[in-house]
């Protein structure tokens, strides 16, 4: 490995790239209403004919507070959505939340 220049980047890896007929990076800032500034976080989202897969990555664990501003910005951004909404938040803590009452 003498004299090899290693370069690392961040990667993201969708394992399943043909389930989805759009994969789109998008950034989001919510507020708490806690006062405070918000948050920004990133979001992946994948668009297959059934679903919406949504990605939510942070850099810091969410308090619950967080985690339920985070649904509510996802839940404003797609109130028109008509396919179920699969939301998975990955902080230290995954959790899986259903958004859509339509499954």
């Amino acid at each position: 490995m003498e004299g090899q220049n290693l370069l690392k980047k961040d990667r993201l890896i969708i394992t399943e790239p043909d389930k989805y007929n759009n994969i789109e990076i998008r950034n989001i800032s919510f507020d708490t209403g806690e006062g405070l500034a918000g948050f920004d976080g990133n979001m992946i989202v994948g668009d297959s004919e059934d679903s919406k897969d949504i990605f939510f990555l942070s850099i810091r664990p969410l308090d619950e507070s967080q985690v339920n501003a985070v649904c509510d910005k996802i839940e404003e951004i797609y109130q028109d959505e008509k396919k179920p909404i699969n939301l998975s938040i990955y902080d230290s803590i995954n959790g899986i939340y259903n958004l859509n009452n339509n499954s």
